[in-house]
């Protein structure tokens, strides 16, 4: 999941140069902006006689709209469902 790659301790502190810029697959650019992919979750998996999302975050080109792979969603990722 896309989470999982966020820094866990935000006190800590690094430049950017200690960091590799992520362009694109596509369009080779650099500008990324927030989108989330929304998953229906089986009522069966639920318990529930309603169905409910699942909103996953990730990031896209704003050029062309492409999600990178490495921003995909990991499918075999575990989700505690509330």
């Amino acid at each position: 999941m896309v989470q999982e790659n966020v820094l866990q301790n935000p006190q800590q502190e690094i430049t950017l140069n200690q960091t590799t810029e992520i362009v694109c697959d596509n369009c080779k650019r650099n500008v990324f902006s927030e989108g989330t992919f929304i998953r229906k979750v089986n009522v069966t998996l639920k318990g529930q006689s309603k169905e409910s999302y699942l909103p996953v975050p990730t990031f896209y080109c704003i050029n062309c709209g492409t999600v990178n792979e490495c921003f995909l969603p990991d499918p075999s990722t575990k989700i505690q469902l509330t």
